[in-house]
């Protein structure tokens, strides 16, 4: 799970006057890693009209949106959750496993099957999370391929 805090650093820049958010950036291999850092610099500066905020520590791995943020970590671990029988949402080819299983309004989704997992963290607030996870999704697609044969 993400670790998503406000902090007091100085504003602007990517920041557009927010406090940065605290987001800890995974770990991953270094092909992953190579594949995160693609799909961060291709992002969009607004997502869902809000704008992109700063993010540290800095990491070419998380990105963050809005206020409250929405955030995003390229790299991280597959779910331990996640089972052969779990229920994914698949948006524009990207399968999504929603976190809490079950929820009517999830508020994180780790996205499977690609050569980088990875993790959006979506406030209740936002929702329906559809169109956040179209803009995602779709630039996930550009830049991360999947897995062949269909694996997670």
């Amino acid at each position: 799970m993400a670790c998503v805090l406000l902090t007091g650093c100085a504003s602007g820049g990517a920041g557009h006057g927010d406090a940065a958010v605290r987001l800890v950036p995974p770990r991953p291999a270094p092909a992953a890693s190579r594949y995160c850092a693609a799909l961060t610099r291709t992002l969009p500066a607004r997502l869902g009209g809000h704008p992109r905020r700063a993010v540290r520590p800095g990491s070419s791995l998380t990105v963050a949106w809005g206020n409250p943020p929405v955030t995003l970590r390229c790299g991280v671990p597959l779910p331990a959750a996640l089972t052969p029988t779990a229920e994914l949402t698949v948006v524009n080819g990207v399968s999504w496993f929603p976190q809490p299983p079950g929820a009517a309004t999830p508020t994180q989704f780790i996205e499977v099957g690609r050569e980088a997992y990875v993790e959006l963290t979506i406030p209740a607030s936002y929702a329906p999370a559809g169109p956040l996870l179209v803009a995602i999704s779709n630039a996930i697609v550009a830049v991360i391929p999947a897995k062949t044969g269909g694996q997670i």
